[in-house]
């Protein structure tokens, strides 16, 4: 299955690697860069996610609690290899 970014339009094969799970308030920001509404439907991948941040994601961004949506995102994305 392909999701497409709702910003850079690009497609990915769906995986939760490509999406975590932010806490509320950096989400907020991510979607007020876009002027995107928050639905349940706004895929968003992490390139265009750093880009509305101005700077890489932070393992503080994410969400706290071990989601399966983050759990894929932690194993390869360069701050959990510390």
């Amino acid at each position: 299955m392909k999701c497409k970014c709702k910003v850079c339009k690009e497609k990915w094969n769906y995986s939760s690697s490509i999406s975590p799970m932010l806490i509320d308030s950096i989400y907020e920001k991510v979607l007020n860069y876009y002027k995107l509404n928050n639905t349940r439907n706004t895929f968003i991948c992490y390139k265009c996610m750093e880009k509305a941040l101005g700077r890489k994601l932070k393992e503080s961004d994410l969400v706290e609690v071990k989601y399966p949506f983050n759990d894929e995102f932690r194993y390869w994305y360069p701050f959990c290899k510390r």
